[in-house]
Parts: structure tokens; C-alpha cells; sequence
């Protein structure tokens, strides 16, 4: 059979053709419908008109002796189960199980298949395993799966003496396996959703949530397919050798391997795009697109009609894989309140037509992405989300990654970011965190612009310690004589604050200079400001408190510090730092913002009791100016309580037990007195976790935590989450550290009391070192809520709390696992309780 309808553009078998272009034929059935131009485009094949096409299908199936499959004629044909119990090497097509029944499978070219009756002597035999058409010219065997979706298929290709079907493995993930033939050659279409030993029918309604399929992107993965694998159709012998199947078994799982890697290198391996809606339309336009931009195969794109087919959908998605969810502003409010606190959700985007009217659920929700009415920037917005995730792998195999130590995934989960802040939600307050990165070696200079003329922030962080110079300037020139500049220099001996004119400030305290290495990240920071005319420097944290210098420049340089706009750095003393510390890139980050104008807040309050002095004295904020994250843990646990109506005396019994030498809590107490180091008793306090730890924070995401009388933390970090904490009962003292070091206790802390009620928050930025103290040392037992959540943009999830030991001379990692669960504690301090009022 040759394709002559096409011009003789083309000299193949229609065999080679199918293969070629993945026009299986009840496949195409579902394409052809308003979609002609966009396939011929794919393809590159000129084809003048509609008739042309279907001339050329009706063609491409048209045996000898006029016997045509179409919708004029119908001939009977023999069906054989194809499995793995009645199919094998050893078996011929006579000895094959055989399912017979009058009925016919109407191709109509318009776009549909139809199954009707037909006269006996024109039928089709039905059966619910694979159709074996047999072309007499060729002894050509086409093994058909009924109503399979082109959506996640690949060819399989046997070629044998005997013209059977060799037995070919059920595999969840599509490969390609060849024997040698003489004169014959079967093809076999397997889905790879069909996960039993024996190929079933798919179901209609999973059919259609498979369909449509790119052809164009699926073309190109099986062009790679077809370089590596040479179909024998043209009845051209081949010699036979013993290691045939060894040699399949062997170097095509590799090859698919490769093949997968090469095509979806940019997207990350757990990830897979869920597009509900009922629009086929819609779902067709984003999948093209996005599978075009990205180089990725279809196959990892689904469609869902509606919520409820969603939900089944996405039950059955097993950690680690994730899903992307594209959807309606409409869909996403009915589906995304019983799914946003689920891992298996990666994030959502939302298409609509009025994006006002979604703004708040992307507030409400810290998994919603974007909302967009551009389907172009919709998909821009994703693949740059998706480009920070990718692992590129060097060899184009997918390789595990190695285990890493503690100590190495700490380091791992304090490497700062090397890109922007993600995009930012409006009325959110990010406290003058920078949020821009510039690497110099990008860039290929030591220079930038600053975002606003005569007020801003530069952070500079080191992995390698090595002394800088920072120059804001009004000119874009470094050395220009003429130009004005503030100048910050830090070494290991001395820190140095002033302008081009004179030193305001120096310092040669160990703390404030150049910090040694000692395989942790340092942050150094400067901040200035036209309108009140300072300029700060700091270590750690970016916030007023923690600042180390705070000049006022002269009234003679008040002018020039409105026009600086310029930031120039060098490394070392050098000029020539692009080269000669180009290995170290990688050991610096250099980030741009807002100007710090004064510290945040600590408390939160509700909207609804915040005043106007609160605000402008920065008392309390509103929980809407926090991110998302926080957001959703301070709804968590607002009307939380520990005395509650089952035991209003539960805080009594906490403090009976952790004082009385036969309760619980101080039994549990004593035991933990070495957990942070030498030991000691006051540095205990106890950890009760509500629910099980899922992954989404370090260690259980909430944690009702007891502190005794005078009892403390040591001084800790959180593992770079979002945290929210809640005084249930007592109160207790929170200081707040500008970083985790060995001389931490030589910065002077930032301290505050909260009240039983009280609110506070923590950011991966912010507030994330502190020590907890009960400062009432003659008082009752205090205890908190905690809860933790890791962010979007951590793909690290640590799962350590980092912390300085009771020595003082080593930071060490501390897995916050649990003393007891909530409920069970409970029940025991009621028993306790019970036993002590009775007596």
C-alpha cells in the first residue's frame, strides 16, 4: 500500500505513515473535527482541501481486493485477545482465543465512530481486547485496541516469523520492544493508564478526560522514537539471534528513560497539569501552548469536566507527585477550600474574565498563583515558576539525588534564593525585606541601577566569608571623581560608614565586622533615606533594632543623596572581581529594595479592634498584612482554646502536674533535661502535637507547648517557615536574635511580653531566631499554640529546628518530634486531675 493521495509527496507503507505521524486511526476520529489546518501545520504536509484528507485516510485503510473500511463497506474481521495468558511467542494466530458476534464499527469521516448493526455479510466482529485486521498483499497484522486515547500512547512494534504478537509486557509507562521477522510485522497500541496483566477497555468517561490529544508535540517525541527504533515493513529478512529479547529488555527502558528527560527537561519530575473546566476548546489552546514553550509531551496534561470529577481525580494522586491546577475563577471557589492544605496540590491558576472578582480568593488561599485573563501570561507566569524548580540533570538521565547529612541539608535549606521575591500580593507588607537580585556575574558588571533616586536597601550575603565595598552613587561611572557616594566598607578587622567626603562611623567590635567563615550564611545590610537623611548598617536581619551604625548625613550632602541611583560593588579590594573570583559566584547574593523606616509590629490584632495609634506607633498590625501562609495558620488557631467546656480546668492540672514529682509532666520534664546538651532542667519544656506530621512543616504543623516556671528554649531557628504563635495560657517573654551564631548573645536582642490571647508571627525572613522564656519564676505554667508552615518557594522542607546548644560553643539540629499527642494528653491530665480532686 502506498500513500498516493498526497501527491506521491510521500513514499512510505501506510504502516510507516501511522507510525510516523501517530495517526491511529479512531484516534484521528476524534481530531479531525475544526482542527484540519493545525494538524497539517504539525505535520508540514501541504494538503489543498477537507476532501483531499479524508480521501487520504480512507486510503491509508484500504486493503486489496477493494475490501475498504469505511463507511460504504464493511468487511468481517477475526479477533484475538492479545495478554499475557493467552499470547506468547509460542502461539500462532489459530490457537489464539477467539470472540465473535454480529456487529459492526462504522468510521464515519466526519468526525464520529458509530456502532450499528449491519447485514451478515458485511460484519465486524466485537470484542474487548485488541482487532487483528489482516492485509493479504503483505501479511500485514494490525493489532487494534478498541477506543484507545492517543493521549499517552506510544507504538510497540513486533516483528516475527510466525506473524503473531509476541507477549509484551503491561507497563504503566509506554516503551517500544522489537523482535526480528522475515516477511511480517504487527503493530500494537497499548495505553499506558491500563495498569492489570490483561488490556481492558477504557471507559468512555476516562476516554474523554484523556482526549485530545497535541498530535504536533507528540510527533516530535516520536520523531526521537523513531531515529532510535528501524521498523522492518517493507518484508526484508533479518536474521534472528538468541539475544534478541535480552538486548530489548535491556536498552529500551534506557532509551525511553532519555527520551522522557530530554523532552520534559523543564519541568520538574513529580509535576503534572490538571486544566477544569468543560471547555475542550480552552483546554486544547493551553496544553498546545504550554507543551510548545516547554518542550513536554501531553501526557502529563488531564482535563476535568466538573468539581466532583476533579476531587476523584485528585484522590489518587500519591505524594510525591503534584499537581498544577488550571481553572475558573467559578471552579477554583468550589474546589480549592477542601484541597488548599494538601501537598499533593503544587499551586493554582486561575483564568477568567474579571480579575478583581478572584483577587480576594488569591488572598484567601496561598496556593493560588495568579489569576489572569491572558491566557499568554497565564502560561508565561508558570513556566518562570516552574524554570526556579527544574534539577537539569547533565547526562539527560533522571538520577536520584544523593542522601545528604543533616549538617549538608541544613546548609541546603539556608542557601538564599537566586531570583526575585515571587510575584507580591497587593496589601501585603513584605517590611522592607528586599526583594530584587542582582548577580554582578549575569550581568557582567559590577554595577546597577537602584530602584528609587535617594532611598532604598542593598543586602549582601556570604557563604565565603571575603571583604566588600558597597558605593550608592549619583553616578554610573564607579570612578568618577565629581560623583557623590555613601560608602560602606567591611573587613575582618574593621567596619567603615561615611561618604566620598569623610568617615561618619567605624567599628573594630568582633560582631560588627567581617564574620569568619564557619559554614553558614551571613547577611550584611544598608539602608538610606532621603527623607530623613540616614543612612543604617547592620548584620542579620534587615530591621531598625538590630542596626549597628545610624549616621545623619551633613546638611551639604542632603542634595546629592536625592540623585544617587547607582549601587557599585567590589569584592576583595578588587576591581576585577567578575574574574578573579568568578568561582565563588555561587558563595554571594546580592539583593535590592525599600528602605528600612521603622521595626514591625509583633502582635496581631483583628481588624476590628485595631486603632489608628496602633498603627501609627507600630503596636499591632492586622493579620490581612502578613503573607499568605501566615494568614491561613492565624485563621487556624484564633479560636483555639485550652480550657474549653469538656475540661475547663486543664491549665490548673498542667501546672499540678509539671510541679507535683509524681505527675507526668515533670516525670517527662526530667527526662528531656539533657535534650539541648549538658544538662539542665530549666531548658526543658514539653512539646504536644495535635494531628500527624504531613510535610508541610517542620516537624508537626501544630504544637501545644507547656513552659514551667523560669523555664526556656534554647536560642533556635525555624527552618526557614512561616510560623504563627498564641499565648493560651500564662504569658511569656520572646527575644528575637538577628541571626543563629556562636556569638549570638553578644547582639543585643529585641524583647517583648505576651499576654495570655496574644498573637505573634514569624517570616522565613523575619522573627525566625528567637529564644521562648515563662519569665514568671515564682508564677504558673504558661503554654502556646505554635504552628509552622513551610512556603511556596521552599523546595528544600527542612525539617530541623537549628539551635545553640547549652554550652554555647556548638549549633547543633534538633528533630522536633513529639512528647505525647494533644488528645491523649488530655485524657491523661483529666485522670490526673480526677485523682487529685477526689483525694
Amino acid at each position: 500500500m502506498k500513500l498516493t493521495t498526497f501527491g506521491g509527496a510521500r513514499d512510505e507503507d501506510v504502516l510507516h505513515w501511522l507510525q510516523d505521524t501517530e495517526c491511529i486511526f479512531d484516534s484521528v476520529q476524534s481530531y479531525l473535527v475544526g482542527v484540519a489546518a493545525k494538524w497539517f501545520r504539525f505535520n508540514k504536509m501541504n494538503i489543498p482541501d477537507w476532501s483531499s484528507f479524508k480521501a487520504a485516510i480512507a486510503q491509508a485503510y484500504q486493503p486489496s481486493f477493494n475490501r475498504t473500511l469505511s463507511v460504504i463497506e464493511q468487511r468481517p474481521i477475526t479477533v484475538q485477545h492479545v495478554n499475557s495468558s493467552s499470547v506468547s511467542p509460542k502461539t500462532t494466530p489459530d490457537s489464539s482465543p477467539i470472540s465473535q458476534d454480529n456487529f459492526s464499527a462504522l468510521i464515519d469521516l466526519s468526525g464520529s465512530n458509530s456502532n450499528v448493526p449491519s447485514p451478515s455479510s458485511s460484519k465486524i466482529e466485537k470484542s474487548s481486547t485488541p482487532e487483528r485486521i489482516t492485509n493479504d498483499d503483505q501479511q500485514l497484522t494490525i493489532v487494534v485496541l478498541p477506543e484507545p486515547s492517543s493521549l499517552h500512547q506510544f507504538v510497540r512494534e513486533n516483528l516475527t516469523e510466525d506473524s503473531t504478537v509476541d507477549y509484551i509486557p503491561n507497563t504503566s509507562s509506554p516503551i517500544i520492544t522489537i523482535t526480528q521477522s522475515t516477511c511480517s510485522s504487527t503493530v500494537a497500541i497499548d495505553n499506558p493508564i491500563t495498569c492489570e496483566d490483561e488490556l481492558q477497555e477504557i471507559p468512555n468517561d476516562q476516554v474523554n478526560l484523556y482526549l485530545s490529544n497535541d498530535l504536533g508535540v507528540v510527533h516530535r517525541v516520536l520523531s526521537l522514537v523513531m531515529q532510535l527504533v528501524k521498523v522492518n515493513v517493507h518484508g526484508k529478512t533479518a536474521p534472528k539471534t538468541q539475544n534478541s529479547q535480552h538486548l530489548i529488555g535491556n536498552s529500551m527502558p534506557n532509551m525511553e528513560q532519555r527520551l522522557v528527560t530530554i523532552v520534559n527537561k523543564n519541568i520538574p519530575d513529580n509535576l503534572s497539569f490538571v486544566f477544569l473546566d468543560d471547555s475542550v476548546t480552552e483546554y486544547v489552546h493551553f496544553k498546545d501552548r504550554f507543551c510548545e514553550q516547554n518542550s513536554c509531551t501531553a501526557n502529563l496534561w488531564s482535563r476535568c469536566n466538573n468539581v466532583e470529577e476533579f476531587k476523584i481525580f485528585f484522590s489518587r494522586i500519591v505524594l510525591p507527585s503534584k499537581i498544577v491546577l488550571i481553572t475558573t475563577g467559578s471552579r477554583c471557589s468550589d474546589a480549592i477550600k477542601d484541597i488548599s492544605h494538601l501537598d499533593e496540590l503544587h499551586s493554582v491558576y486561575i483564568y477568567c474574565r474579571s480579575i478583581p472578582k478572584y483577587e480576594p480568593l488569591k488572598k484567601q488561599y496561598s496556593k493560588i498563583s495568579g489569576v489572569f485573563d491572558i491566557p499568554a501570561t497565564l502560561l508565561m507566569h508558570l513556566r518562570n515558576s516552574l524554570e526556579k524548580e527544574t534539577i537539569h540533570v547533565s547526562d539527560g538521565l533522571r538520577q536520584n539525588p544523593p542522601q545528604l547529612t543533616v549538617a549538608e541539608r541544613a546548609k541546603e535549606a539556608a542557601t538564599p534564593p537566586k531570583h526575585n521575591r515571587n510575584a507580591e500580593e497587593p496589601d501585603v507588607e513584605y517590611f522592607a525585606q528586599p526583594g530584587i537580585h542582582w548577580c554582578p556575574w549575569n550581568s557582567n558588571s559590577c554595577s546597577t541601577n537602584l530602584l528609587v533616586q535617594g532611598q532604598g536597601s542593598v543586602i549582601v550575603m556570604q557563604f565565603e566569608a571575603m571583604p566588600f565595598e558597597l558605593r550608592l552613587s549619583n553616578r554610573s561611572d564607579p570612578n568618577d571623581t565629581e560623583a557623590f557616594s555613601i560608602i560602606l566598607i567591611v573587613d575582618p578587622t574593621e567596619a567603615r560608614l561615611g561618604t566620598n567626603n569623610r568617615t561618619y562611623d567605624s567599628s573594630t567590635v568582633p560582631h560588627h565586622v567581617l564574620q569568619p567563615n564557619n559554614g553558614q550564611w551571613r547577611q550584611y545590610w544598608i539602608s538610606y533615606s532621603k527623607q530623613t537623611h540616614t543612612v543604617q548598617y547592620g548584620i542579620g536581619e534587615m530591621r531598625s533594632l538590630f542596626t549597628i551604625f545610624r549616621i545623619i548625613l551633613d546638611e551639604i550632602d542632603h542634595q546629592s543623596m536625592k540623585d544617587v541611583c547607582y549601587l557599585h560593588i567590589k569584592l576583595n579590594g578588587t576591581d576585577q572581581m567578575l574574574i578573579d573570583h568568578a568561582a565563588s559566584r555561587e558563595n554571594f547574593r546580592f539583593f535590592v529594595g525599600a528602605e528600612v523606616v521603622c521595626d514591625p509590629a509583633l502582635v496581631i490584632v483583628p481588624e476590628n479592634i485595631l486603632t489608628l495609634i496602633d498603627r501609627i506607633s507600630h503596636r499591632a498590625i492586622e493579620p490581612s498584612c502578613l503573607e499568605g501562609p501566615c494568614r491561613k495558620l492565624y485563621r487556624s488557631i484564633l479560636n483555639f482554646e485550652l480550657n474549653e467546656s469538656d475540661f475547663p480546668d486543664l491549665s490548673r492540672a498542667i501546672d499540678r502536674s509539671v510541679r507535683s514529682p509524681d505527675g507526668w509532666c515533670h516525670k517527662k520534664l526530667i527526662e528531656k533535661a539533657n535534650r539541648f546538651g549538658r544538662p539542665n532542667f530549666h531548658a526543658t519544656y514539653l512539646r504536644i502535637t495535635i494531628g500527624h506530621r504531613n510535610g508541610s512543616a517542620p516537624g508537626h504543623a501544630f504544637v501545644v507547648e507547656a513552659w514551667p516556671p523560669g523555664h526556656y528554649s534554647p536560642v533556635h531557628s525555624h527552618s526557614n517557615a512561616y510560623g504563627i504563635i498564641k499565648v493560651l495560657s500564662g504569658r511569656i517573654l520572646v527575644k528575637i536574635y538577628p541571626e543563629l551564631a556562636l556569638n549570638v548573645r553578644q547582639h543585643s536582642p529585641i524583647e517583648t511580653i505576651l499576654e495570655q490571647g496574644q498573637i505573634t508571627w514569624m517570616l522565613p525572613k523575619l522573627n525566625q531566631i528567637h529564644q521562648v522564656r515563662n519569665p514568671d519564676i515564682y508564677g504558673n505554667t504558661s503554654v502556646t499554640i505554635q504552628c509552622y508552615q513551610y512556603g511556596e518557594e521552599d523546595q528544600e522542607h527542612y525539617e530541623y529546628f537549628d539551635y545553640l546548644n547549652n554550652d554555647g560553643q556548638a549549633i547543633d539540629h534538633f528533630d522536633p518530634t513529639s512528647d505525647i499527642d494533644f488528645f491523649e494528653f488530655k485524657r491523661l491530665m483529666q485522670n490526673e486531675w480526677n485523682i487529685t480532686v477526689n483525694n
